[in-house]
């Protein structure tokens, strides 16, 4: 069997008419008067039907979400395919101050890099395949220490914590 769903207008057809029965029903003798939850659940399938009708992209998603979750669906894995990563933060102190201009100028060949607003940098843990052997020992260290830490991402941050395993310096 096939069941297609009804469209806005069949839906607000449908609460419509069960709203005429219940206001007849009221008015004429040989009908039980409508129950306060009949009147509610007209009033609901309206409202829902009118919120569907206004409803935008991430409203959709969220139901389509709610939807799939009802009926047993792992939906954080196949749905969004969303991917997550993580990132270890440390000190700027783990880089010379040599470093740090280069990583400011976005001098380091084969690395992404990020400023953070004054502070810092974001520094993605894999460099690219040709990078040259231009990447401070410094900074490879850290990339490698937060990759073992299973990180994507080094954060270099002024206020972050200075990791004793690592070098670091005063500047």
């Amino acid at each position: 069997m096939v069941v297609i769903e009804p469209d806005f207008q069949e839906l607000l057809h449908v609460a419509g008419l069960a709203a005429a029965y219940l206001e007849h029903a009221e008015t004429h003798d040989g009908f039980d008067d409508p129950t306060e939850w009949e009147i509610d659940a007209i009033q609901k399938v309206r409202d829902w039907v009118d919120a569907l009708q206004h409803l935008g992209p991430e409203g959709e998603i969220k139901l389509a979400t709610i939807a799939l979750q009802t009926h047993g669906f792992d939906v954080t894995n196949q749905v969004f395919h969303a991917e997550t990563q993580k990132i270890l933060a440390v000190s700027t102190a783990h880089v010379t101050e040599e470093t740090a201009q280069r990583l400011d100028a976005d001098d380091i060949e084969g690395v992404t890099v990020f400023p953070k607003a004054g502070f810092g940098w974001w520094v993605h843990t894999t460099p690219h395949p040709d990078a040259s052997a231009g990447i401070p020992q410094e900074l490879r260290d850290a990339m490698n220490f937060a990759v073992g830490a299973g990180c994507d991402w080094l954060m270099l941050d002024r206020d972050a914590t200075i990791i004793e395993e690592l070098p670091h310096w005063e500047w």
